[in-house]
């Protein structure tokens, strides 16, 4: 067994720059830097200790989207947390994804995309009716993002 995280749920795992994060409710995000036999909590700036989801940016940032508190970005590993949710209609994140060129976050209004690490956002739901998207996927040139119809497949970035 791995070393506790503490946290009665953890929604969603990365790693990235050779180190783990968990992204925990109640709780916040901790990070690993031995394959998760250790945990230490990185939530300082964090806007809320309801994270949902976890992804690094094209430029290596970290970010976590919340659970009705928006996105929060960190360019030092989870030592220092920043809000980063210009833009976006709807503060419950449900989803990342992060590629090198965007990040877009799925939302209660949709998809997003912002194409300068956070600082601003743009809808990016075209094609997919309204409402929550809970998944996204970027894969072979396309976007994927589910909801609780269908999976949308975009072929231009949404």
């Amino acid at each position: 067994m791995l070393g506790s995280v503490n946290y009665p749920l953890v929604f969603d795992l990365l790693y990235a720059k050779q180190m783990l994060f968990a992204a925990g409710n109640p709780g916040g995000v901790c990070r690993s830097t031995d394959l998760g036999q250790h945990w230490t909590a990185v939530n300082n700036g964090l806007t809320s200790q309801r994270p949902t989801c976890l992804a690094a940016d094209g430029s290596g940032a970290l970010c976590v989207g919340t659970d009705g508190e928006g996105l929060s970005s960190s360019s030092d590993d989870g030592d220092n947390w920043n809000s980063i949710s210009t833009g976006l209609t709807s503060l419950y994140v449900y989803a990342l994804c992060g590629t090198p060129a965007a990040l877009y976050a799925a939302t209660g209004d949709g998809v997003f995309k912002s194409v300068n690490q956070g600082v601003s956002w743009t809808a990016a739901s075209a094609g997919i009716p309204t409402g929550r998207v809970y998944s996204l996927l970027s894969s072979n040139g396309y976007l994927f993002a589910g909801n609780n119809s269908a999976v949308h497949r975009s072929s231009d970035s949404g």
